[in-house]
């Protein structure tokens, strides 16, 4: 149960940092490569992060 809670804590960091993100104007936002490379990142660590949580309740069944 705690792996999970860390798991989720994790996934609303990552959600966070993305929405921070969506804030960005598109033209600068697409300009920026760093930028991109870092919301590619989040998008990509809170997508691991449900499937981790999913593998975790399919384990408990």
């Amino acid at each position: 149960m705690k792996s999970y809670l860390n798991q989720t804590r994790l996934l609303k960091k990552y959600i966070n940092l993305l929405e921070k993100v969506a804030h960005t104007e598109k033209n600068v936002f697409l300009k920026d490569e760093i930028l991109t490379a870092a919301a590619e990142r989040y998008l990509q660590l809170a997508i691991e992060t449900c499937i981790n949580i999913g593998n975790r309740i399919i384990a408990l069944e």
